[in-house]
């Protein structure tokens, strides 16, 4: 919708059109609309008197983009002007940019570890929640006995549920009750912007993906001065594994590119016998020493669509150099798979399917079709809106309704159908996807609600997991929209995932009162996607190109 839509002042002509490209185009390079995402009327306000985020378009559309997003009708090109500018050339080549890998790969909740996500040659000290595995839970979800959606919040006396956010207000305790520590240090500079790991830490290291593609900085942890700059593979999502990060490369035979944690060195495997190229995120689990890589088919002409070609998964020890397992898959339009697991189980989840396998030989274990009635499924990745999470016991599907299943069995331990789910909620709530990525901890499972909320829910029932007000968690910020990143444990705290939009960086709720400790503002980077990691007693936080580390045993 164009500004002079949304206000009123026209219902629609050739300029709206270029104005509706422009949108269109931001939105394929960088999987966010031009306005962000949240509430319809904070997107229209946003449309009719803010102007658009451009920061994450290539360099090489921009000026096409900031030409037909122009507030004035008339400013924007015809059709014809369209044409010269974009020129004969394509950028997009057969793959999305990395600020739509960004994207999926917030929406996995960390999909893709499988096993410690923690590199450091000193066992990792106690936190709270624990965090036994995963990619889910690396990679993005119920009335206290029956009901929907506003099953848990039925009559309570903390509000109406979905009920609209209060503003946000620096004096209010549930913003800052304790005030944060005070940073480390601060990196600034040669950073990406578009991964959606902030540090990879590795003992005395810390590392980070770098603003050119493929390249990786080694920080020093102490100090956060960079010791070493490598290259290799492409992307901006580097992969922890094997004392060392992996990296896809664009060779039709699957090799991977490798570089050393401890000194940068590179090098890279043989063939894997798999296209990975159609892939948006070839790499979709790693564990202590294996990645599994997703692919097609070798051999095929690269104008084939993804849908006519066979799949395959293929498992590879970074230690030993060497596949150790491959199994065969379906066709699929999808050009994304998400999982998560542990040393025994791998759980992948697909558009229309969740499969477990053994992790050590690939052998399958069960399948669950998934439907995608009234899913959205993203047009350009085939990507269904939804996440996972596992643990050693329990796997957690979520996005309209929620999903939890016995990991071993495959049986269902309960379910949120999406129209129960709905139950409750205001008509212009309905239709959305209701719960982010879950967190589980012990018998507790914490996720997001409508990005507002954060609630914590018995993992082996429909019913709340605590009495009062301690099982919920209101947010005076917007939350990322769900299904996102799961709220994220790091010392004796719980980062729920924040909004682009937010003007926090990081907000510490205690898990046992549902309480904000403290909250965290990053001058220099007022808005952006926030990204968090942590190793023993620090919490990584980056938005924009600006990496900060907070410590969190005195906090």
């Amino acid at each position: 919708m164009a500004p002079e839509q949304a206000t009123g002042s026209s219902a629609g002509d050739a300029a709206t059109d270029v104005y509706a490209l422009g949108a269109l185009l931001v939105l394929t390079a960088t999987g966010r609309p031009p306005r962000g995402e949240g509430e319809p009327a904070e997107v229209l306000y946003r449309i009719a008197h803010e102007e658009p985020r451009l920061d994450s378009v290539p360099d090489g559309l921009r000026p096409l983009v900031t030409a037909c997003l122009a507030r004035e009708p008339a400013a924007r090109p015809t059709p014809a002007e369209i044409r010269e500018l974009a020129g004969a050339g394509g950028w997009f080549g057969d793959r999305l940019p990395p600020a739509v890998l960004a994207d999926i790969g917030a929406r996995t909740a960390y999909a893709g570890s499988i096993g410690v996500r923690r590199h450091t040659a000193q066992a990792p000290g106690p936190a709270r929640p624990t965090r036994r595995a995963l990619l889910a839970g690396a990679a993005a979800l119920a009335v206290a006995g029956a009901g929907g959606a506003a099953w848990w919040a039925v009559k309570d006396d903390s509000g109406p549920v979905g009920g609209p956010a209060p503003k946000p207000s620096r004096s209010s305790p549930s913003r800052d009750t304790g005030g944060a520590p005070q940073p480390l240090w601060t990196y600034r500079g040669d950073l990406s912007d578009k991964v959606y790991v902030p540090a990879l830490p590795f003992g005395d290291l810390v590392l980070a993906a770098g603003s050119d593609e493929g390249t990786v900085i080694g920080i020093d942890a102490k100090s956060g001065t960079a010791r070493w700059t490598a290259r290799a593979g492409v992307g901006s999502a580097p992969i922890p594994c094997a004392g060392a990060v992996v990296q896809p490369t664009d060779e039709p035979d699957g090799r991977l590119a490798v570089i050393e944690a401890a000194d940068g060195r590179t090098w890279i495997s043989g063939p894997l016998g798999l296209d990975p190229r159609r892939m948006l995120l070839p790499i979709i689990g790693s564990s202590d020493r294996l990645v599994i890589v997703m692919g097609h088919a070798p051999g095929a002409d690269p104008a084939t669509p993804p849908e006519e070609l066979d799949r395959g998964l293929v498992a590879y020890d970074v230690k030993d150099r060497k596949v150790i397992w491959r199994r065969s898959l379906g066709r699929s339009p999808a050009r994304i798979g998400h999982m998560s697991g542990d040393d025994r189980y791998a759980v992948l989840l697909e558009t229309d399917a969740v499969t477990a396998y053994r992790t050590a030989t690939g052998k399958p274990l069960w399948r669950r079709e998934l439907s995608t009635d009234h899913t959205y499924v993203d047009p350009f990745t085939g990507d269904a809106r939804r996440a996972i999470a596992t643990d050693h016991r329990t796997v957690v599907i979520s996005g309209r309704g929620c999903l939890v299943l016995d990991i071993a069995t495959g049986r269902t331990v309960w379910s949120v159908d999406p129209e129960e789910a709905e139950q409750g909620l205001r008509e212009e709530q309905k239709g959305r996807t209701n719960y982010g990525a879950a967190t589980i901890d012990g018998d507790e499972l914490f996720m997001a609600f409508l990005g507002r909320e954060m609630w914590v829910v018995k993992r082996g029932t429909r019913k709340r997991a605590r009495k009062g007000t301690s099982w919920r968690w209101k947010s005076t910020v917007p939350l990322a929209p769900p299904p996102a990143m799961p709220p994220y444990p790091a010392g004796k705290y719980l980062f729920p995932p924040l909004a682009e939009t937010a003007d926090l960086a990081a907000i510490a709720v205690d898990p046992r009162t549902m309480k904000t400790a403290w909250t965290y503002t990053m001058p220099s980077e007022p808005t952006g996607a926030i990204r968090y990691m942590a190793d023993k007693n620090r919490l990584y936080i980056s938005r924009g190109t600006t990496l900060t580390v907070l410590p969190l045993n005195g906090a």
